[in-house]
């Protein structure tokens, strides 16, 4: 005899896998995307910015913009090209210039989070020991601009686009636009809501059967 099939009711339906959400934070999280650069700049014309103005620069912009994202993208290049980068919080006495005379970059992502006196103790440390400086901040520091930006409707499409591609949702370009709204532009909120968002549609779609 042929076993029935049980009927799963809406407080059994069965719940999606973070892995089959693309919205995930295994898939948003910073580095996962690849960053969207601006047309006629890329991370070798960010690089070169950078060597000219001393290898010291800033990252500038609001929350869950993508300055991590491209903090990434830009300390891959540096390794490529044979500059060491040290991540902060890794002790600078670790990090002096002594090390066959090779260019050495001190990266801080969140150059914003220290008060004035630690900002300055940071720039002066990397300054006496001949390292460089790249930081990401919300506020501007005093390090020349790499880039300060924030994002627009056609980036956040663009990686919705990305992050469905293999992993696809119910949701709609109006559903992320409006999440991008209601976040007021912060990134990382608006994968937040869509993730939500596509928890809830997939378990009422699941529900239903």
């Amino acid at each position: 005899m042929t076993p029935a099939l049980a009927t799963l009711g809406p407080r059994e339906a069965p719940c999606p896998s973070r892995d089959s959400n693309p919205f995930s934070t295994c898939w948003t999280r910073p580095g996962a995307l690849p960053f969207v650069f601006p047309v006629g700049r890329d991370a070798d014309t960010m690089v070169d910015a950078l060597a000219s103005h001393g290898w010291r620069g800033q990252l500038c912009g609001p929350h869950g913009v993508g300055k991590t994202t491209l903090l990434v993208a830009l300390r891959e290049r540096l390794l490529e090209r044979g500059v060491r980068v040290i991540e902060w919080p890794a002790p600078v006495q670790s990090a002096s210039i002594g090390h066959g005379g090779e260019q050495a970059v001190w990266v801080v992502d969140g150059f914003e989070r220290f008060n004035a006196l630690r900002r300055c103790w940071v720039t002066r440390q990397a300054r006496s020991r001949g390292l460089g400086l790249l930081v990401t901040t919300h506020r501007p520091a005093r390090l020349p601009m790499l880039a300060s930006w924030r994002p627009d409707d056609r980036l956040v499409l663009s990686l919705f686009d990305t992050l469905t591609e293999r992993r696809p949702t119910p949701l709609s370009h109006a559903d992320a636009l409006a999440c991008w709204r209601r976040s007021e532009g912060n990134l990382r909120e608006t994968w937040f809501d869509l993730y939500d968002l596509h928890e809830q549609a997939v378990r009422s779609s699941a529900a239903r059967f």
